[in-house]
């Protein structure tokens, strides 16, 4: 009670301090002063250092994108040429192979890849791939080791729907799955890789030693990588 009081007394000292200097200043200074006052209240209303951070999210972590995303296109351009001969060659059929998933303010969207598996693969077997799985192609193991099978996905990057960095979008029915505070995920762009990514780079071994691939997933795996991206 005594430091709460003494603590009550100090800053009223202080306030009553205040009030007599400004009291005592020219006219000209009080009004500087206020000025600096009303500039002050401006920028915390504005933001702050927060508007800057904001500013930068809202415009240069785009422009970044789109940098980074032109710039690894031309530069991948042969090696995409020469994946999508390769996956041609070897099976007959689409070299792009497109999936839905759920972006920004679960919002859906197409996201691209260089194809690693036989035509129509997604009606053959379960949506999760695990490593071992048959409908997986030679070039596919390849591709899907060195992530070279990702690199279409800087086109979505362009196209606005995904970001360098952030949260590995999903699939809908995992999404459905997703707790209120998961959801909290979904405020952001989903990203080509992040921390989750990085952490789960080897999932499909998990995968496959799972008896149950889709309640593993959705248990532990899914949880854990929502946790980090959170």
């Amino acid at each position: 009670a005594e430091i709460k009081s003494c603590l009550y007394t100090t800053k009223r000292t202080q306030s009553m301090n205040n009030v007599v200097s400004e009291e005592r200043l020219p006219e000209r200074s009080r009004g500087a002063t206020t000025a600096r006052n009303v500039a002050s209240a401006s920028m915390i209303a504005n933001g702050g250092p927060y508007a800057v951070r904001s500013l930068y999210v809202r415009r240069g972590k785009r422009l970044l994108d789109v940098f980074a995303a032109t710039v690894a296109l031309l530069i991948s351009a042969p090696i995409l040429l020469v994946c999508a001969a390769a996956i041609w060659i070897e099976s007959r059929g689409p070299v792009v192979y497109r999936q839905r998933r759920v972006g920004r303010n679960a919002v859906p969207f197409q996201i691209v890849k260089l194809r690693t598996m036989r035509p129509n693969a997604d009606s053959q077997g379960p949506r999760l791939t695990a490593s071992g799985d048959n409908r997986i192609t030679k070039v596919g193991k390849i591709l899907r080791r060195t992530k070279l099978d990702e690199v279409p996905q800087f086109f979505n990057v362009l196209q606005g729907s995904m970001s360098l960095v952030g949260p590995r979008p999903e699939l809908p029915e995992f999404v459905a799955e997703y707790t209120a505070e998961e959801r909290q995920v979904l405020e952001v762009k989903p990203g080509i890789t992040g921390p989750a990514s990085i952490c789960y780079i080897d999932e499909e071994r998990l995968l496959a030693n799972a008896s149950d691939r889709v309640k593993f997933y959705i248990d532990k795996v899914m949880r854990d990588k929502l946790q980090l991206d959170l």
